[in-house]
């Protein structure tokens, strides 16, 4: 029910708890729900699996204190919050980060400057980069 009342109330109130607007997370629990394999269950639906995730994440809160929030015990909790993050950083089918974070280089071709012209980063690559390191130097 509380998720519902963040949901459908006043913005505000949303962003509040999950540091996110309505239609933002919405648009998140569909992402998770259709691309990454999060599921909802018998009991539970998708936007309160997420919900409890961020509110987690936004308010720092205990797992007695989210049991108490959402009316779930700890064990559904941690459940939860497991089944969230796997959808969302899980390796094997490749989750949402995947998808959003990746290097600017992804081959690694270049070495960034900050790398190549300090003297305590330098020794661990120059062993593997030495080639491309002194034309870069020089």
């Amino acid at each position: 029910m509380w998720m519902l009342e963040m949901l459908n109330g006043h913005p505000i109130r949303c962003v509040n708890a999950f540091r996110m607007q309505p239609q933002l997370l919405m648009k998140l629990c569909n992402d998770l729900s259709s691309k990454y394999g999060l599921k909802a269950s018998c009991n539970m639906s998708v936007h309160e699996k997420v919900g409890i995730f961020l509110y987690t994440l936004a308010q720092g809160v205990s797992n007695r204190t989210l049991g108490e929030r959402f009316q779930r015990s700890g064990d559904t909790i941690s459940r939860v919050i497991h089944e969230v993050l796997n959808s969302i950083s899980c390796r094997k089918f490749k989750g949402l980060a995947h998808d959003i974070i990746r290097p600017y280089d992804p081959e690694f071709t270049m070495v960034p400057a900050k790398i190549a012209t300090d003297k305590r980063y330098m020794p661990y690559f120059k062993l593997i980069l030495y080639g491309q390191l002194e034309d870069a130097i020089e």
